[in-house]
């Protein structure tokens, strides 16, 4: 059974991790973000970041949706879409996306409003996002390709 590649690279256009929202920290987030996807799909059976192990699978878009910064605690909202891999080509030669689930989110609190703490904040989010909603939701699409 071939594996389920999902992309990671944040190098296509649009990005696939885009915390434009948080500001002088942005890079960080995404790379945050980016680093989270890896771990948790290499970590779940059946799928891979490696694209040489599969010609079908899905890119996630994560975007920062909103984050504020409280007296004592930062709130962070990610929201996202699963697309299809390899991208669909219609009648006239342009690529375009076929979505594999609907829109996806999440969001968390952390104690703290340091850079570090807005990191935590989507790190943990990004993390629930992956393995509660994406994971379940490619699984189930992939069956069907």
């Amino acid at each position: 059974m071939a594996l389920i590649y999902v992309a990671t690279e944040n190098n296509t256009d649009p990005k696939l991790f885009n915390a434009s929202k948080v500001g002088a920290a942005s890079a960080k987030a995404e790379a945050k973000m980016q680093k989270v996807v890896k771990k948790q799909i290499n970590a779940a059976s059946g799928f891979t970041t490696d694209k040489n192990e599969s010609t079908k699978g899905y890119a996630i878009r994560l975007t920062v949706a909103d984050i504020k910064i409280e007296a004592q605690s930062v709130k962070c909202n990610l929201s996202g879409y699963i697309e299809k891999l390899p991208r669909v080509v219609n009648k006239d030669g342009k690529e375009g996306e076929e979505l594999a689930s609907g829109k996806v989110s999440g969001n968390g609190k952390v104690s703290g409003t340091s850079e570090g703490d807005i990191l935590f904040c989507i790190e943990s989010v990004t993390e629930e996002m992956i393995t509660k909603r994406c994971i379940p939701a490619m699984r189930a699409d992939f069956i069907n390709r």
